[in-house]
């Protein structure tokens, strides 16, 4: 399901790239999802694309994260796949999310036994609410992070299991998060749902990217390399492919180059 592709030479990567770009892969009006990890490597692949081939077009460069979300949104959630309705907890809707929670919990009493000591202290005297505002970006990126690096800290989170927590610091972002849960669905049980309904047929498969390279990433989160891993096995049960529709461009300090698949 994943073939391997590694140099030690960039330049020799991006001819690669070039190369399966190259291949009929179906319908020739279809895009090409090229995963990367940096907006300078879009820049760079798009010059050497259009200098392989004349001009760069119908290629949609995207980071790892944005690809699974677009897996999600147009294969399961335009369906009748039983997906929750609420919206995708992403960085702008937690914002706000933990801005009214903030502001809910400052307008309770002093002292009250409400876990969010640390953040009632910093904002005690914020009349304006910029430092409100400005807090509630900085926790919701924070969280964020976690939904890709940390989720099964957030699942435990999620059902309530804080009782045992010792620092003050963990106990309120644990209480921030019941709250802000309730405003929408977290990333990682929307990607579960979606590895639900993919194993259960319930899918737009005309939507489904036939094929993803993912150039330069050397590290993904667990649970990216699953679901990428799972939506690969279905589409190969699909489609009669050539190669596997997941193909990883990795830098490799050795000397030449090899392929292995898997």
């Amino acid at each position: 399901m994943l073939n391997l592709i590694k140099s030690n030479r960039m330049e020799n990567l991006a001819q690669g790239l070039c190369a399966v770009i190259g291949e009929d892969h179906g319908n020739p009006m279809s895009p090409e999802f090229i995963g990367i990890q940096s907006r300078g490597m879009k820049q760079w692949l798009s010059q050497v694309i259009a200098r392989h081939f004349g001009v760069c077009a119908n290629m949609r460069f995207m980071f790892p994260r944005q690809v699974l979300e677009y897996i999600r949104e147009f294969s399961c959630e335009n369906q009748e796949t039983g997906l929750p309705e609420p919206g995708l907890l992403n960085r702008d809707m937690m914002a706000w999310a933990v801005l009214d929670t903030l502001m809910e919990n400052l307008s309770e009493p002093a002292g009250a036994d409400n876990g969010f000591l640390g953040p009632q202290s910093y904002l005690e005297h914020d009349d304006t609410g910029t430092k409100a505002m400005a807090l509630s970006r900085r926790i919701a990126s924070v969280l964020d992070d976690y939904q890709v690096y940390r989720p099964d800290m957030l699942a435990d989170w999620g059902k309530g299991e804080i009782q045992k927590m010792e620092d003050p610091h963990t106990l309120w972002q644990a209480v921030l998060w019941q709250n802000v849960i309730k405003k929408g669905i977290s990333l990682p049980d929307q990607m579960q749902a979606c590895v639900a309904a993919l194993d259960s047929g319930a899918i737009n498969t005309t939507g489904l990217p036939r094929r993803i390279s993912l150039f330069g990433i050397s590290a993904m989160p667990p649970f990216f390399w699953t679901f990428s891993m799972f939506w690969a096995g279905i589409l190969m049960s699909l489609c009669s492919c050539s190669r596997p529709p997941i193909i990883s461009f990795l830098i490799c300090p050795r000397h030449g180059s090899r392929k292995r698949k898997r």
